[in-house]
């Protein structure tokens, strides 16, 4: 995350050139998670969001590897909230979740937030469970600690 500078224009030539840079750059698949300055900070946070998704995840930017890597078929994206990812390599799971830390200027609304921090609880107990099987979270500390 964090690929926008802190308090910058968010336009959408600043995500462009990022997914570029990736595209030109990377031999291997890169997943981005979206930091707090890519959206929470900027002044229109919807407008930003929209735009970091058009170039993250729809379509997602890990396709653009299938040529050169296996990881792609094995990325499996979160329903509703596709900018969340999971995939097992080697015998590891990777889990990618949107989990920013709500700050005091933030103008999203606390129900926003509450929905968010849900949905990637359910997110990563589904994903241990399909990977370990039962799991009772209720044990496991710091999975998404702040």
């Amino acid at each position: 995350g964090d690929i926008i500078p802190p308090k910058s224009d968010c336009s959408q030539d600043r995500y462009a050139d990022v997914y570029n840079m990736f595209i030109q750059n990377s031999l291997l698949p890169v997943l981005v998670l979206p930091g707090d300055d890519d959206w929470i900070q900027c002044d229109l946070p919807d407008v930003a969001w929209r735009r970091w998704a058009q170039f993250f995840v729809q379509p997602p930017l890990e396709g653009t590897w299938w040529a050169v890597s296996s990881v792609p078929e094995e990325v499996e994206r979160q329903d509703g909230r596709k900018e969340n990812f999971a995939f097992r390599h080697d015998g590891v799971l990777f889990l990618g979740l949107n989990a920013p830390a709500r700050s005091l200027e933030s103008s999203i609304p606390q129900e926003q937030w509450d929905r968010l921090h849900d949905e990637n609880v359910n997110w990563v107990h589904s994903q241990l469970q399909g990977s370990f099987g039962n799991i009772d979270l209720s044990r496991t500390g710091g999975i998404l600690g702040n």
